[in-house]
């Protein structure tokens, strides 16, 4: 059985990608569906760090 967590990021100029996201995917710890969950995402949770993690650099979580 295969996850998918998707990540819905906004942005308020078109460019620049708001801290607050919604999350689907998730499960509360009765196994239910957590559905548009809001959380904040840490800086370091870019498409461009994570390529970098996959391709050799560690994941500076300070960032």
């Amino acid at each position: 059985m295969k996850s998918q967590i998707q990540i819905d990021r906004k942005t308020a100029d078109g460019k620049t990608p708001l801290k607050v996201a919604t999350i689907n995917g998730l499960n509360n710890s009765e196994g239910d569906a957590e559905v548009d969950k809001k959380v904040t995402i840490p800086g370091w949770l870019t498409p461009e760090s994570i390529h970098k993690h996959f391709n050799g650099q560690p994941i500076d979580f300070d960032a």
